[in-house]
């Protein structure tokens, strides 16, 4: 997500900055501002995205391996998806932000 976010998305949207005015012939683009708006809104949402995943999965794998005395699971799977809830809800907010950047 990090690579689809962070990298092929913000490249399109460069390439498109890039291209527009060329193809319309115009000197420079309509607004630079709105481009520096665009820019930080995008870049919040795919930092605010990427490490809520990031922390999500470190303590789903923590979950995931911790045992009782007698060896078996400490945490059941549910017990893990509801954990992760907060960083869900994270996670949608770092999309949104990103979504309201585009």
């Amino acid at each position: 997500h990090g690579g689809a976010l962070g990298w092929v998305a913000m490249i399109t949207f460069g390439s498109i900055y890039a291209l527009v005015p060329w193809m319309w012939k115009r000197p420079a683009i309509y607004s630079p501002k709105l481009v520096e708006v665009h820019f930080w809104l995008a870049l919040s949402g795919t930092i605010v995205y990427v490490f809520s995943m990031w922390n999500s999965g470190i303590i789903q794998g923590l979950m995931w391996r911790t045992y009782n005395e007698n060896g078996t699971l400490a945490y059941s799977f549910l017990d893990t998806v509801e954990a992760m809830h907060p960083y869900y809800i994270a996670r949608t907010f770092g999309g949104l932000l990103f979504l309201l950047g585009a």
